[in-house]
């Protein structure tokens, strides 16, 4: 039986999220993906590609339910820790990502140059 790491309740919600990631073969990957669930210190979300555990990965948030994600104005982008991968039975990749920071992004090609040094 697994211990429970969870600090705070997790929230079963569809959120539509871009992921730029660091993958396990090394390569910068960004793609478009939804959550499966939330909370407030974390989240967790499906990729077709593997990302690095202990790696910081960025995630935008849109604010809007709508959005197809041509602007990020308006949305939140996340920083986050890798703390768990695992392969679904869909074939995809399983992240549990623990958020580390956020900041509202202004302008569409913010996502692009989003940077938390």
């Amino acid at each position: 039986m697994s211990v429970e790491r969870r600090q705070t309740e997790r929230f079963d919600i569809t959120i539509p999220v871009v992921v730029k990631a660091h993958c396990a073969d090394g390569k910068h990957m960004k793609s478009k993906a939804i959550t499966n669930n939330i909370s407030r210190g974390g989240l967790y979300v499906e990729l077709p590609w593997r990302v690095q555990e202990d790696k910081n990965t960025v995630l935008v948030l849109s604010l809007d339910p709508t959005s197809d994600f041509e602007s990020f104005n308006g949305s939140v982008a996340l920083l986050c820790s890798v703390k768990r991968v695992n392969q679904t039975r869909t074939g995809k990749w399983g992240v549990g990502l623990k958020i580390l920071r956020h900041r509202l992004l202004q302008q569409s090609d913010d996502f692009d140059r989003t940077s938390f040094e």
